[in-house]
This record gives structure tokens, C-alpha cells and sequence, in this order.
């Protein structure tokens, strides 16, 4: 008994630590033969991962018809495989400005 506590007592919290933080990022969203990337002072390739982000695609190119032209996004996102793992994207309101 006290080592299936002893355990839980190590195992428990490392699972609850162990989980990857989001960060809030405020940048430039460009896409280059249908491949999404997030610019700052880096170029880093994006994947939308959350269900209400689906066809971003499409909706860059209604944002930006020249394709590779930059929009000015803030993202919610973690790095994960050396890309930005995307929950929430949202257009500042300068858009392509």
C-alpha cells in the first residue's frame, strides 16, 4: 500500500506539471504554398489544431489575396516539433496593414 502511494505521490504531479504552457503571440500570419507560418523576429511554421479553426486556408486567402502577403494576427500557441501548435487565432484589427 504506502508504495502504490509512494507512487501516485511522484507520478501525479509530474503528469499535472508536464503539460505544455500556451503562449500569447502577437505577429504576422503568412502562408507559402499551403503551408502556414507565424512571423516576429523568427519564421516559424504553424498547424491550427483546434476544431474552430478549420479552412484557414481559405480564410487567409480571403484576407490576403496576394498569397505570402502578411496579416497581423495575436495566436494562442505552444512549440512543439519546431512548429507553433495554433488553439486561437484573432486578425488585429490593422488585418493586412
Amino acid at each position: 500500500m504506502i508504495r502504490i502511494l509512494l507512487l501516485l505521490f511522484l507520478i501525479v504531479p509530474s503528469l499535472l506539471f508536464s503539460q505544455e504552457k500556451a503562449d500569447t503571440l502577437d505577429g504576422w500570419w503568412t502562408m507559402n504554398q499551403d503551408i502556414h507560418y507565424f512571423e516576429d523576429q523568427l519564421l516559424i511554421e504553424m498547424e491550427f489544431v483546434s476544431d474552430d479553426l478549420f479552412d484557414m486556408g481559405i480564410i487567409y486567402k480571403e484576407l490576403a489575396p496576394d498569397q505570402g502577403s502578411p496579416v497581423q494576427v495575436t495566436i494562442v500557441a505552444v512549440l512543439r516539433d519546431e512548429k507553433l501548435r495554433v488553439t486561437q487565432l484573432d486578425v488585429s484589427p490593422q488585418g493586412c496593414d
